[in-house]
């Protein structure tokens, strides 16, 4: 409404009233909900039950009840919601110049910062992991090495082994949300905000003269990369139980073909006699 005072020409407000666009809203919404539930969790091998989406999706449309989004017709199960992610990812998605600095300015903010220390290259292979090839393509961000893929995929393994063992055990579950609490609690408000209240006031007023520029490239030089180090342990510990499991497999599958053999050579040795 600022930028509507001092340039009248940008934006007809008796005309058209307060610009909110509930395309961004419901966009907003789906990609905290569904997006989630439908893309990124399943590509870290984690699958939410029926029940799971339900309260998930409930949630999430509570939460646009609250701030004001359109909901009828729109968010009122998790099949609408469903539809309107695959709309918005089919029409929707057209990465410009502005996206691509964007988009490698979240990940050079992010990069060597606490409390996971994750390098930029980590980062980078998280983003392509969870959104493909060919959109971080268009966002122009850079292609990591195997290795930092690799690591991806032990910290997929860290999260789908908790998820799931978690699951099984309500009182498990209910223990790590405790635990979880005390240690976002120390990170967030102990850690970052050092026990006071942030003096952000979560408003953005926008100017028209003001561009995003792409931000230089600053290598920290930080010897400990907790995420890094807990995804290459659970990387290596998935490889090693998968090839136990595949030596004991091979070894069982040897073992029932030689008792067949010399099953089928009694037999037909019993045969002649």
């Amino acid at each position: 409404m600022k930028l509507a005072a001092t340039r009248p020409e940008y934006f007809d407000t008796e005309k058209l009233g307060v610009p909110i666009n509930d395309m961004d809203c419901v966009g907003t919404i789906v990609s905290f909900s569904s997006a989630l539930i439908w893309i990124s969790l399943p590509r870290q091998g984690i699958y939410l039950r029926s029940q799971e989406i339900e309260d998930y999706t409930a949630l999430w449309r509570y939460i646009a009840y609250v701030i004001g989004c359109p909901v009828e017709g729109l968010l009122e199960t998790k099949e609408q919601s469903k539809r309107i992610l695959d709309s918005i990812m089919m029409h929707e998605i057209a990465p410009t110049r502005t996206s691509q600095i964007l988009a490698n300015n979240v990940i050079r903010s992010l990069q060597d910062q606490p409390p996971g220390y994750a390098s930029s290259d980590f980062l980078c292979a998280g983003a392509r992991w969870l959104n493909g090839n060919e959109l971080c393509d268009a966002l122009a961000l850079p292609k990591p090495s195997i290795y930092y893929t690799a690591l991806m995929a032990g910290q997929c393994i860290f999260f789908g082994f908790w998820c799931y063992t978690n699951r099984m055990n309500k009182s498990t579950d209910q223990k790590k949300l405790v635990v979880l609490r005390d240690i976002f609690w120390k990170i967030i408000v102990k850690g970052g905000l050092k026990g006071e209240e942030t003096s952000f006031d979560f408003k953005y007023v926008p100017e028209y003269s003001i561009m995003t520029e792409m931000g230089g490239v600053e290598e920290a030089k930080l010897s400990k990369k907790e995420i890094e180090i807990a995804s290459l342990k659970w990387l290596l510990m998935g490889v090693a139980v998968v090839s136990v499991v595949g030596f004991v497999v091979t070894k069982a599958s040897l073992l029932g073909g030689r008792v067949a053999v010399w099953g089928v050579k009694s037999a037909w040795s019993m045969l002649q006699t």
